[in-house]
C-alpha cells in the first residue's frame, strides 16, 4: 500500500495498489537510516530548518545512522555522515542554522532528490531510508519535470520514505503532483508549525 499525505492546513490522503507487495513477514525490524537536506538559502528556511532540528535532535538516537546535508548553490554539501546521535545533530543546528543563508538554486533541490535516490539504491532494500528535503519548494516548470524524473526512480519496494517539508503555500499544487507517480511512501508538509508537530511525530 502506498501513501501520499499532503499537509498544508488541509490532509488528503491518496491510496494506490503495491504491485508485488512482499507479503513476507520478520521479527527483526530493518535497520532505519535517516537523511536530513536543508535548503538554508531564506532566512525563513534557515529558521523552519532550525525548528525541525531542534525538534528532531532527542529522535536522534532511534537511527543507524545520519546524513546531515545543506544546499549549496547548485548541489548539496555533507557537514555530517555516519553514526547517529543527539549530539552530532545539535552540532550542525549549533554551528549550520546560525550562520548566514546559503544561496542556492533549484539545481541544489535536483541535487538533493538525486543523493537520495542514489542512497535508497545503494540499500538494495534491506534496510529502511527515510529522508527529510527541507526547503519552500518550486514552480519551475523545467525543474518540475526533472524533479519527477528523478523521484521515479526511487526504489518501490516499500524501504524508502522521502518528506517534503517546509513548502511554501504558494508551491504545494506545483511539487504535490511530483509524487503521485512516486513508488515510495512521501509526504508534503507545509509550514504551519501544526504540520511541523506531525512530521516529527512520524519519525520513528
Amino acid at each position: 500500500m502506498r501513501n501520499l499525505w499532503i499537509l498544508a492546513g488541509l490532509t488528503l490522503t491518496l491510496t494506490t495498489a503495491c504491485r508485488g507487495a512482499d507479503t513476507t513477514q520478520t521479527d527483526i525490524p530493518k535497520p532505519v537510516h535517516m537523511m536530513i537536506l536543508a535548503d538554508l538559502s531564506t532566512p525563513e528556511e534557515q529558521a523552519y530548518a532550525a525548528q525541525f532540528t531542534d525538534g528532531f535532535t532527542k529522535k536522534a538516537r532511534r537511527f543507524e545512522t545520519i546524513s546531515l546535508d545543506s544546499f549549496s548553490d547548485e548541489t548539496t554539501e555533507v557537514h555530517y555522515s555516519g553514526v547517529s546521535s543527539s549530539q552530532v545533530v545539535e552540532e550542525f543546528l549549533v554551528t549550520r542554522l546560525g550562520d548566514d543563508v546559503i544561496p542556492s538554486t533549484d539545481k541544489a533541490l535536483l541535487a538533493a532528490a538525486q543523493r537520495v535516490s542514489d542512497y535508497a539504491h545503494d540499500l538494495d532494500g534491506k534496510e529502511r531510508l527515510i529522508a527529510v528535503l527541507l526547503t519552500e519548494g518550486t514552480k519551475n516548470k523545467e525543474t518540475i519535470d526533472a524533479l519527477t524524473t528523478i523521484v521515479e526512480t526511487l526504489p518501490s519496494d516499500g524501504s524508502t520514505t522521502v518528506y517534503i517539508a517546509g513548502v511554501s503555500s504558494k508551491y504545494v499544487s506545483s511539487i504535490t503532483p511530483v509524487f503521485h507517480t512516486m513508488p515510495a511512501n512521501a509526504r508534503v508538509i507545509g509550514q504551519f508549525k501544526s504540520d511541523l508537530k506531525t512530521l516529527l511525530r512520524s519519525l520513528h
